[in-house]
């Protein structure tokens, strides 16, 4: 479970892991969403605004890799892990992310066996590599 303001409303909101979903959950009962993980298993959630556009995107990862869902606000989210080249991480124990590079765009750098990855966002194209 992770816990931010995923709708702007200066009200944090839950996103717990199901089986089958992520689901968020708010204040409100009537603005709850699912997003469907397809066989996806997750083992860690994290919230970062990668793109900068000022709402928290989504990243779940586990040892299927990562997926990622861009949130679009109130157009809901979209799935953007393979737009992100994220598709083909491999497995992957712990995220964080961070400006590491110094640049104002948030980067991530993943943890697993195999030692550690650093992918750095470039906001400009919106893609991280």
């Amino acid at each position: 479970m992770v816990t931010g303001d995923l709708d702007n409303d200066l009200r944090p909101e839950a996103v717990i892991a199901t089986t089958t979903t992520l689901e968020i959950i708010g204040r409100d009962q009537s603005r709850r969403l699912s997003l469907p993980l397809n066989g996806f298993k997750v083992s860690g959630l994290l919230l970062a605004d990668y793109d900068n556009d000022g709402w928290l995107d989504l990243f779940a990862y586990g040892s299927d890799g990562v997926r990622v869902w861009r949130n679009a606000g109130h157009a809901g989210f979209t799935d953007v892990t393979k737009e992100l080249g994220l598709d083909r991480v491999g497995p992957v124990d712990g995220m964080v992310a961070a400006d590491f590079a110094g640049n104002g765009d948030i980067d991530l750098v993943t943890s697993s066996d195999a030692g550690l990855r650093f992918w750095r966002t470039t906001a400009a194209i919106g893609t991280c590599c």
